[in-house]
């Protein structure tokens, strides 16, 4: 679990706004920057229920109240503006604009399951770009080589796109090894020599 530290809060919010952008289709605006909150204090309630330092009850109703806007307000925001014809594409889109008479309980599954992209993928990804930066810190001339790399590609003005991998070897390299280096979740088990098994917490024999 991260809990909060006031430095990495603008790092989850740059995260968290482009997330909301692909799972909702919500821009740059008041809107984007209310769910960013709405997650952050979602997480500021799981962390002291976690810790124990608050009463437990009011934390958990503060919580559910927090989780019921997190499903909720997105799906509300994307139906107003496809009523509008204003709605952004979107993951959430393209889900509410399937046949509903094809798939059973739609609009029950839609809230969850792109709420679930935006609450995973954040955190997720804010953990993976906090684990890059941590690494670029402890290996500067890594950093310098990367760097040496992007500035003939990208030049000035612009910053790296989809389209710039492939003449981005090393960069790309680097984001992959960040990833297999410090995974955000476990990635299963493994049996080392000794017979021993590495499971999700603790080890068994």
């Amino acid at each position: 679990m991260l809990c909060w530290r006031p430095p990495m809060n603008f790092m989850f919010f740059y995260v968290a706004k482009i997330v909301i952008a692909i799972a909702h289709g919500i821009p740059a605006s008041p809107a984007q920057t209310e769910r960013s909150v709405r997650k952050r204090r979602f997480l500021e309630a799981i962390c002291a229920i976690t810790y124990q330092y608050v009463s437990f009850q009011r934390e958990a109703w503060r919580g559910r109240q927090l989780v019921h806007d997190m499903i909720t307000k997105p799906i509300e925001y994307v139906k107003r503006n496809m009523e509008a014809g204003t709605a952004q594409p979107s993951f959430t889109h393209t889900l509410l604009a399937l046949p509903q008479n094809e798939f059973p309980e739609l609009d029950r599954r839609i809230p969850w399951v792109s709420s679930t992209m935006f609450n995973a993928g954040a955190d997720t990804t804010y953990a993976t770009v906090l684990s890059f930066v941590l690494t670029m810190a402890l290996n500067p001339e890594k950093q310098k080589l990367a760097q040496a790399q992007i500035d003939p590609v990208i030049g000035e003005g612009r910053l790296p796109a989809l389209k710039d991998r492939e003449d981005l070897p090393y960069v790309n390299g680097m984001l992959k090894e960040t990833m297999r280096w410090l995974p955000v979740v476990p990635m299963g088990e493994r049996v080392i020599p000794n017979h021993f098994r590495v499971r999700k917490i603790g080890f068994s024999r």
